[in-house]
């Protein structure tokens, strides 16, 4: 435990200008990570709804758009290929875990892996960049890549932990869902549909 208390000591920067600016980005990525979220689920709910008429204009634009769309179709697809050899088993609960979330798409669990993967690096850069610039003189190079170490394991399971909230969040929203979905279906039965027709 004194080391715990010696290593957070250690990473004490000497003015409190570079925490205030680092509890103003935290605060700023809880509000904008909702909305960002929100965006999502518009935003394929307009996909769906959307009829497009492509003018020859735009068929020269799309041709850039489906090289780097093929670029990440082809690395979704190796790391989608790497995990399923090298534990299928964890990537077949990984695979029901994503379907419990709402993601439906074959491809989905070569797409976690990949963002699990560039969070994994984007959190220990960071945690690097923060310790060159915001570290105290008396730190010492263990505790600075010990910070480094443990913010790219955090980066590494964060995908997971988001993950697993979606699961409880499609779980809770199914469960209060459920009643309605029953009282329709009597509904429906009683006014002589069938079950498919219900």
């Amino acid at each position: 435990m004194e080391d715990v208390i010696r290593f957070l000591a250690s990473l004490a920067p000497t003015s409190l200008t570079p925490v205030a600016v680092l509890l103003l980005v935290l605060g700023g990525g809880a509000v904008a990570w909702p909305l960002v979220l929100a965006k999502g689920d518009r935003g394929e709910v307009k996909r769906r709804l959307k009829v497009e008429v492509v003018q020859p204009a735009e068929q020269a634009e799309a041709a850039p758009k489906k090289s780097t769309s093929a670029v990440r179709e082809k690395a979704v697809k190796r790391a989608q290929e790497f995990y399923a050899k090298s534990d299928p088993e964890n990537v077949a609960r990984l695979r029901m875990k994503l379907i419990q979330a709402g993601y439906m798409e074959p491809r989905a669990v070569g797409m976690f892996f990949l963002i699990r993967f560039a969070t994994m690096i984007g959190a220990a850069l960071g945690a690097f960049l923060i310790n060159h610039w915001a570290a105290s003189a008396e730190s010492t190079m263990t505790s600075r890549w010990t910070f480094i170490i443990l913010s790219g394991a955090g980066g590494y399971f964060l995908p997971g932990l988001v993950l697993t909230q979606k699961v409880r969040e499609k779980m809770r929203e199914y469960r209060n869902g459920f009643p309605d979905f029953m009282d329709l279906m009597i509904v429906c039965s009683d006014a002589g549909m069938s079950m498919e027709a219900g």
